[in-house]
């Protein structure tokens, strides 16, 4: 059994980084749930991540990046390993002409406003899109049609044995909802590609953009955006709804009466409940019509799996209350 005090103190000996034992998750995930992880680290450098994953890796260690916790479970009994956000290095932003370089921290919104500020477009797809620019590279965020490959250069990524690789644009593969970097590779650098445009015209399209979002999505409770990805040649979202699911609740945890692949915190969720609903609608969704939801988030910790009784439990009918909200 590992001692994470030992680790720990061990760990603050060789970097300058803040370290916390036994830190809440659900403070830093947009879902509002999640118990502590072991050993909670904000990597302020390059050198301190590389000492933390190096650690990690010769005590055999889980660990994941944080980072604005837009996508992600946290079990709520905790995580047993490291969770690790990347801190002051990984947060840089500079625009030199029509390129934006970015640190992986940074929130993809300052970006797009950001752009919008230097009178650059290519960005106003991604209005309204939660989570950090790593993030947005890990799943290829997108929305509208676009995604975040079509305007990336160029990723500066670090290798699981700590060696840094960079991927120019005709190296990544731009797929639905895949990660344009490998699995255990950490990005901390993206560079974007835009084009000079004039503001007004970049104002409108995110404007339009955002209001769509807002009328088809639910964003007055914690929710981590879609739930599934879509299918080939199916909606997600559809599907769910045309199983009965819109508006169903387990606990805390309900299926937004606006979007069906979103699962909100309605007040007093337990990730549980959000795992239990995921993983029902899974199971009904491929016993109805023989096609298997993919999560798009990314599920940490131990999790009871739901009892067929369950099934039986759930509302699968929206409240009043549901169809003013989520």
């Amino acid at each position: 059994m590992v001692d994470f005090g030992a680790l720990a103190k061990d760990l603050s000996t060789k970097i300058n980084s803040k370290i916390t034992i036994n830190e809440p998750l659900f403070k830093y995930c947009s879902w509002r749930v999640g118990g502590p992880a072991k050993v909670y680290i904000v990597a302020d450098t390059l050198h301190d991540l590389k000492v933390i994953l190096n650690t990690a890796n010769k005590a055999n260690l889980g660990y994941f990046i944080i980072g604005k916790g837009s996508n992600i479970l946290v079990s709520d009994s905790g995580y047993n390993g490291l969770a690790i956000k990347l801190g002051k290095e990984f947060s840089s932003l500079r625009v030199e002409e029509d390129h934006i370089y970015a640190g992986s921290s940074v929130a993809l919104s300052k970006i797009v406003n950001e752009a919008y500020r230097q009178g650059l477009s290519g960005l106003s797809f991604a209005i309204g899109i939660p989570g950090s620019v790593g993030g947005a590279v890990r799943m290829n965020a997108g929305a509208h049609g676009s995604n975040i490959s079509s305007v990336i250069t160029s990723i500066t990524c670090l290798t699981k044995d700590l060696k840094l690789i960079c991927y120019e644009k005709n190296d990544l593969t731009s797929l639905y909802r895949r990660s344009l970097v490998g699995k255990e590779e950490i990005v901390l650098e993206v560079v974007f590609k835009l084009k000079k445009a004039n503001q007004a015209s970049i104002k409108g399209h995110m404007e339009r953009n955002f209001k769509q979002r807002k009328l088809t999505q639910p964003i007055k409770h914690p929710s981590a955006g879609s739930v599934f990805k879509n299918p080939k040649g199916f909606l997600a979202g559809k599907l769910i709804e045309e199983a009965g699911w819109k508006g169903a609740m387990l606990g805390g945890a309900k299926v937004s009466s606006k979007h069906a692949n979103f699962i909100v915190n309605y007040g007093n969720a337990t990730a549980q409940d959000i795992f239990y609903l995921l993983r029902l609608i899974q199971a009904d969704v491929y016993q109805r019509f023989g096609v298997r939801l993919k999560p798009e988030v990314k599920v940490y910790g131990g999790f009871k799996e739901p009892k067929p009784a369950l099934y039986e439990t759930v509302k699968k009918e929206a409240s009043s209350v549901s169809n003013k909200e989520s």
